[in-house]
C-alpha cells in the first residue's frame, strides 16, 4: 500500500510539473502573446436604449459604477463604458492589432466614438437581439489608438440565455491580432493526452466486453471513462467551435451532466465491487449527496470538480470498512484519497488541465484493478470447470469400479461366464436378449433386456426400447432429421437410437 501511494504520488507530481510546464508556454508573458485588460476598476454600466455610443450619457444617475468582474448584460441591455491602458512600444510594433471580447452577449464596440466592430446585434427586446460569437475578434487601426488609457464603449445584451451566469464575460482585451480560439486551443493542447486515455479506455472495455464471454464485468468503469471522456470534450468544445453564444449554456448544462454521471459512476463501481447486496441504497443515498455540491458550489467547472471530490470521499468511505477483505479496496481508497487531495491543493488557474490528467490516472487505476479482477475470474471459472471434470471422471469410475467385472449366463445345463468389458452391445430377441462380445459367439441369455441392462450397471447406456450399448465401445452418433438416429460402435455396428431416448443418450456421450 505505501509502495503504492509512493508511486502514485510521483505520477501526479510528474503530471503537474508537465501541466505547469504547458502552462507556462500557453501563458508567456512575451511581446507576441501580451494582452492588455480593461481597467477592473474604472467600469460604468447604464441601462441601454440608444443606438449609438454618442448619444449615452455615462455621467446620468442611471448609470453605475461596477467591478469588471460584475458586468452582466443577461436578459437586459447595457451600456458599458471602461478603459485600456496600451504602452507606447505596443502600438509601435508592426503587427495588427485587435479587440478580443469572449462572453456571453451581443455587442457593438466602440474605441472612444469609433465604431469597430459588432458580434451579432445587442437589442432592447429578445426578437431583436442577434446572437454572436462566444470568443470574438475585431481588427482596430493603429490611428484609432493612443498610447495610454483608451475610452472603450460596449453596446451589450442577451436576452436568449438559459442560466443566469455569475460571470457571462469571460475577458475583454487588447492584444496582437489572432483566431481567439488560438488561446483556448493552445490552452486545450495539453488535454490531448488524457482524452487519449479515455478514448482508448472506452474502446478498451467496449472490446472486453464483446469478447470475454462468461466472466463477469462491471459496466460502471467503461461508463466512468465515456461520461469523463464527454466532460472532456464539452470542454473543449468551446475552442474547436467557437460557436454563438446562445449555445454556451447547453455546453455548461452538458459539462455538468457529463461530470456528474462519471462522478455517479464511479461510486456506484466502488458500491457494487465492495457492498453487492446494498447497493440500491448506498447508490440513491450517494446520488442525493452528488447533488449537493452542484446546489451550494459556485462556478460551472468548479460543480464539476467538487461533485467528482465528493464522489471519491463517499468511495474511501465505503472502502474502508472491507480493506481487510478486499486487498484491491486498499488501493482504491488511496487513490481516491490521492485524487481528492490533488484537485483540492491545485491551484485554480490549472486546475482545467490538470483535472482531466487526474481523472485518467484514476480510470487507469480503475482499468488495472478491472483487468485483475477478469483475470482472476477466467482462472477461477477454469479451475471450476475442471474441477467438474475430474468429479465427472471421479464419478465415472467409481461407476465402472461399482460395475460387476463377469456375469454368468445359464445355458442348456451349464453356466456361462462373461466379462463384461467384452460386452460391446445387447439386443432384445423375445424374453431373451441376444449378447454381442467382441471376438466371442453371440450368447442368447434367458433375461429380457431391462433386467440385463440392470445387472450391468452405468457401464451400459439405453439407446433404445430393443438395444443397450457398452459406452466405451461407442464410436460416433449420427442424429436423422426425425430425430432418431443411428450409433457406429467401434466394430462398425450400426445400433438405432430411438427419438424418444435420444436426448438422453446425447447427455450421456457428452458425459464421457
Amino acid at each position: 500500500m505505501i509502495r503504492f501511494i509512493l508511486y502514485m504520488a510521483a505520477l501526479l507530481s510528474s503530471l503537474g510539473m508537465i501541466c505547469e510546464g504547458l502552462l507556462a508556454q500557453v501563458e508567456g508573458q512575451s511581446y507576441n502573446d501580451a494582452l492588455y485588460f480593461i481597467d477592473y476598476q474604472d467600469v460604468t454600466v447604464c441601462k441601454g436604449s440608444g443606438e449609438a455610443a454618442q448619444a449615452v450619457d455615462f455621467n446620468s444617475t442611471t448609470c453605475r459604477q461596477v467591478f469588471g468582474g460584475e458586468i452582466n448584460p443577461q436578459n437586459r441591455r447595457i451600456w458599458v463604458q471602461t478603459t485600456i491602458n496600451i504602452p507606447r512600444e505596443f502600438l509601435d510594433r508592426v503587427e495588427p492589432i485587435g479587440l478580443f471580447f469572449s462572453g456571453k452577449a451581443s455587442g457593438r464596440f466602440y474605441i472612444e466614438d469609433q465604431l469597430v466592430g459588432q458580434s451579432g446585434r445587442p437589442s432592447s427586446t429578445p426578437q431583436g437581439e442577434v446572437p454572436g460569437k462566444i470568443d470574438a475578434v475585431f481588427y482596430l487601426k493603429n490611428e484609432w489608438l493612443k498610447a495610454g488609457k483608451n475610452r472603450l464603449i460596449m453596446d451589450l445584451s442577451a436576452h436568449a440565455t438559459l442560466l443566469e451566469l455569475k460571470r457571462p464575460l469571460q475577458f475583454i482585451a487588447i492584444g496582437s491580432l489572432r483566431d481567439p480560439s488560438d488561446f483556448l486551443l493552445r490552452r486545450h493542447l495539453a488535454a490531448l493526452l488524457p482524452l487519449g486515455v479515455l478514448l482508448v479506455g472506452v474502446l478498451f472495455f467496449g472490446l472486453i466486453t464483446a469478447t470475454e464471454k462468461g466472466v463477469p464485468k462491471s459496466i460502471f468503469i467503461p461508463l466512468v471513462a465515456l461520461f469523463a471522456l464527454g466532460h472532456l470534450v464539452a470542454e473543449v468544445s468551446r475552442g474547436i467551435l467557437n460557436y454563438d453564444w446562445i449555445y454556451h449554456d447547453l455546453r455548461l448544462i452538458l459539462v455538468q451532466l457529463f461530470g456528474f454521471a462519471a462522478a455517479f459512476s464511479l461510486i456506484s463501481y466502488v458500491i457494487k465491487e465492495y457492498w453487492p447486496a446494498r447497493i440500491k441504497l448506498f447508490s440513491l443515498v450517494s446520488f442525493f449527496i452528488l447533488l449537493v455540491p452542484i446546489g451550494f458550489v459556485p462556478g460551472f467547472d468548479n460543480k464539476s470538480f467538487m461533485v467528482f471530490v465528493t464522489a471519491c470521499g463517499l468511495g474511501v468511505l465505503f472502502c474502508m470498512p472491507v480493506v481487510r477483505q478486499h486487498a484491491s479496496a486498499r488501493i482504491m481508497a488511496g487513490g481516491l484519497c490521492l485524487f481528492a487531495v490533488a484537485v483540492l491543493g491545485m491551484p485554480y488557474k490549472i486546475l482545467d488541465i490538470y483535472y482531466f490528467y487526474l481523472v485518467s490516472a484514476l480510470i487507469l487505476i480503475l482499468f488495472v484493478l478491472e483487468t485483475k479482477k477478469i483475470q482472476r475470474l477466467k482462472r477461477q471459472i477454469q479451475e471450476d470447470k475442471q474441477r467438474a471434470v475430474d468429479l465427472q471422471q471421479a464419478l465415472e469410475e467409481e461407476r465402472e469400479q461399482q460395475a460387476p467385472a463377469h456375469i454368468q449366463i445359464p445355458q442348456e445345463g451349464k453356466v456361462v461366464i462373461i466379462q463384461v468389458s467384452h460386452i460391446n452391445h445387447c439386443k432384445a430377441a423375445s424374453d431373451y436378449t441376444e449378447i454381442y462380445r467382441s471376438g466371442a459367439p453371440t450368447v442368447l441369455a434367458s433375461k429380457s433386456i431391462s433386467g440385463l441392462h440392470e445387472e450391468l450397471g452405468s457401464l451400459f447406456i439405453r439407446v433404445h426400447r430393443s438395444w443397450i450399448v457398452n459406452r466405451h465401445a461407442i464410436d460416433k452418433l449420427i442424429r436423422d432429421p426425425s430425430g432418431s438416429g443411428v450409433l457406429t460402435l467401434k466394430d462398425k455396428t450400426k445400433v438405432p437410437v430411438s427419438r424418444r431416448i435420444m436426448p438422453n443418450v446425447r447427455k450421456e456421450l457428452i458425459k464421457d
